[in-house]
């Protein structure tokens, strides 16, 4: 999506492989994340970041994939002259939620607002449909809220699934039309975000 965008001349994608993606716009630096503090990361207007465990557990690693290495990563881009921060956590992040999982994500977004960027988003999708899910689970758990959408109103309407598609395009949205200060999106606000895209 970034580099189908107009808004970006140079997308720089950081991973710990190399990628099969080839692009005139893009390059991709393979890092160890476990050494980020060492890595010279590129310069950059906007930081986008999706990393997170698609099966979680409290364990050191779905740890560091979840909270240690997003924060790492937003403070590095800081550094490197980002101005924007577009992240994704989870719907219904609380630190005062009964599970682990979203008390983590909501700590995620802690630690990465008091950085102090000129403009912070916090994407915070339900069920991601449009893509390979890891397990025959997670993807039946999709289709099922896939077809409870109509049954989703009100306050309900934050667990609406969402396409991958309409995902990528909101955060795009967001980095390039957005407003300063912190705000957090979810699915109705990243479907309006798509849409100015079009």
């Amino acid at each position: 999506m970034l580099l189908d965008s107009v808004g970006y001349s140079q997308v720089a994608a950081i991973g710990r492989s190399p990628s099969d993606v080839h692009h005139p716009k893009l390059s991709h630096q393979v890092i160890d994340f476990d050494r980020l503090a060492e890595s010279e990361l590129p310069s950059a207007n906007d930081f986008y970041c999706s990393l997170g465990a698609k099966l979680w557990s409290r364990t050191p690693m779905f740890e560091k994939v979840d909270l240690a290495y997003p924060v790492e990563l937003a403070k590095r881009a800081l550094e490197a002259g980002a101005k924007t921060c577009v992240v994704v956590t989870s719907v219904a992040a609380d630190p005062r939620s009964s599970l682990p999982y979203l008390r983590m994500k909501a700590e995620t977004e802690e630690r990465i607002r008091a950085l102090g960027f000129e403009r912070c988003y916090f994407v915070r999708p339900s069920f991601v449909v449009g893509t390979p899910a890891e397990g025959a689970l997670l993807w039946a758990a999709g289709g099922l809220a896939s077809l409870a959408s109509p049954a989703l109103v009100g306050h309900r309407r934050i667990y609406r699934p969402i396409r991958a598609r309409v995902l990528a395009a909101g955060m795009v949205g967001a980095g390039l039309h957005g407003d300063p200060g912190t705000h957090v999106l979810h699915g109705d606000e990243l479907q309006a975000l798509a849409a100015q895209l079009r």
